[in-house]
This record gives C-alpha cells, sequence and structure tokens, in this order.
C-alpha cells in the first residue's frame, strides 16, 4: 500500500507541471468537469475499425480519476494496446493517453457539453484534439488534427456491451 501511496505522489508530482505548462495563458474554467459527467462513459464499448477490431472499457477509481483500456486487434494479434486516463490535476482535467508503452500525452479539457468531451493539446504533433461523445447510445469518438499541413480526422464509433 505505501508503495503505490508513493508510485501515485510520484505520477502526480511528474504530471502536475506537465499539465501547467500545456495550459499556461490559457483560461481553462476549473470546474469544467464535474465528476458526474462522465459516467456515461464507464463500460466496456466495442466497435470496427478498417477491419479491425477496437474495445474501450472505462471504470471510475475515484472522485477525480477514470481510468481505460483500449484495444485495437484482428484476430489474435493486437496492433495498439493503449492506457487511458481521464485526471484532474492541478484543478485541470486532463486525458492521459499511454500507446503501445509510450510516453504519455497530455490532452486539456477545452469543452464538455451535451455528454461530448473535448481534450486538446495544440503543441502535440498529431493529433491535437481528442474527442468523446455519446450519440444515440453509441460511443463516438474522433481524434483530429493536422498531420503533415492537412486536417486529418479519425472517427472510431463503439456500441456498449
Amino acid at each position: 500500500f505505501i508503495q503505490r501511496s508513493k508510485m501515485k505522489i510520484s505520477h502526480i508530482l511528474v504530471l502536475a507541471p506537465l499539465v501547467l505548462i500545456c495550459t499556461a495563458g490559457k483560461r481553462l474554467p476549473q470546474t469544467a468537469l464535474m465528476s458526474d459527467d462522465i459516467e456515461w462513459l464507464i463500460g466496456s464499448w466495442q466497435g470496427e475499425f478498417n477491419n479491425a477490431q477496437i474495445s474501450e472499457s472505462w471504470s471510475k477509481t475515484d472522485k477525480d480519476l477514470y481510468q481505460g483500456n483500449g484495444f485495437v486487434f484482428n484476430g489474435k494479434d493486437t496492433f495498439v494496446r493503449e492506457q487511458l486516463r481521464i485526471q484532474r490535476i492541478a484543478n485541470y482535467w486532463t486525458f492521459i493517453p499511454v500507446i503501445n508503452s509510450k510516453p504519455p500525452v497530455l490532452f486539456t479539457l477545452i469543452k464538455n457539453e451535451n455528454h461530448t468531451l473535448v481534450f486538446e493539446n495544440k503543441e502535440h504533433d498529431y493529433p491535437q484534439r481528442v474527442v468523446y461523445s455519446l450519440e444515440n447510445k453509441k460511443l463516438h469518438a474522433w481524434i483530429e488534427g493536422l498531420k503533415n499541413g492537412k486536417l486529418v480526422k479519425e472517427d472510431y464509433w463503439y456500441n456498449k456491451q
């Protein structure tokens, strides 16, 4: 237990300055997302993208942390493994994906309305935005931004399991 607490504290100490850097100069509402506003994301979601199966599973760890896992697989082969978090850090809600063990990237919540969460990091190469939206009982997630000078958007549709 003590070791896990030390790890949590070390993660916060590392991530908090990154959030402050990413949000410097921006006037973001500190209560842009209340913990209850994201309950609709909790659960297991599955879909298909480019002939591969995709899935995301989300759970609420505590009032300031939601954790998820995402996978892209075709048969027995897993192409992408994501560790996902939506976490309040220094009074800002932040989406933090870790894809295939690469370093985490932080996206700050810029919009929350009508079951749609928009996270942004203008400094990231691609994507600059990650969006989650509940539409007709389906999860519509997408990433978008400039890629090689062109605006690109990738849509992902999931059904709740």
